[in-house]
């Protein structure tokens, strides 16, 4: 094809059409299962279950779940685009540029295999913690080493923080008390919406301030959250002293 990548959109294009029609047949299966008769009790009345008890929501560890997960993506799409458009500049081939992001893809989704076991060994705030020291330490090579190996080595670790921070938000946000549905839709509507707009701003960060640049913007928009869970942890360890004394 003439332009360029377009084989590649018109694969995504039919996937987009698979999954509508997918999810099309989804729905009207749960169209379906509504029509089934509510039970019936032994009495001859309709069983109606009970609204659980709400409890009130842990406002501190939530944000610091959502900061984690959230952020985390949103800092992870933003510099994986514009990491292509740094080596790109630097005029490097197609297929070093190619591996740089099979590297990150790995590094994204490989720890997920084990994640799960360090979760349940360590804490969620251990990992979410080891997720934000790996993150900022990715930007910094990316900032004092801007070559072939240096944004090699800082979207490796960028992947793997990503997945520090986003398992360990999304498990920390499963264990809290309170209204599980509701946390869970706030969580990923804001790792939806932080997601997106990481990936709109990308194009035009790298143009207006560049890659350094980019990545100090990053370092301090992670900031803030390293310092919510520092907050957190410190509170846990005095409400913890004063159960035991």
């Amino acid at each position: 094809m003439d332009q360029e990548f377009a084989a590649s959109y018109l694969c995504f294009s039919a996937l987009g059409i698979f999954m509508a029609l997918l999810l099309a047949a989804i729905a009207r299966l749960s169209r379906h299962e509504k029509h089934v008769q509510p039970e019936v009790s032994e009495q001859g009345t309709e069983s109606v279950a009970q609204p659980p008890e709400k409890q009130p929501v842990p406002v501190l560890p939530l944000l610091v779940a959502i900061y984690a997960s959230g952020f985390g993506y949103m800092i992870m799409a933003m510099l994986m685009m514009q990491s292509s458009l740094k080596l790109n500049a630097l005029q490097l081939p197609f297929s070093d540029i190619m591996q740089v992001i099979q590297w990150h893809v790995i590094a994204m989704f490989l720890p997920s295999l084990f994640m799960g076991r360090i979760i349940a060994r360590t804490s969620e705030s251990t990992v979410i913690f080891g997720g934000y020291v790996v993150m900022l330490a990715s930007m910094l090579t990316a900032i004092y080493q801007p070559t072939y190996n240096g944004v090699l080595a800082a979207l490796i670790g960028i992947g793997l923080g990503w997945n520090m921070l986003y398992v360990g938000g999304s498990s920390l946000v499963a264990r809290l008390p309170g209204d599980a549905h509701r946390m869970q839709g706030i969580n990923e509507s804001a790792v939806a919406f932080l997601n997106a707009s990481g990936a709109f701003s990308a194009g035009a960060l790298f143009v207006w301030i560049g890659w350094e640049n980019s990545n100090w913007l990053a370092i301090s928009l992670l900031t803030p959250g390293l310092i919510l869970l520092v907050s957190w942890k410190l509170k846990r360890r005095r409400e913890h002293a004063v159960a035991i004394g």
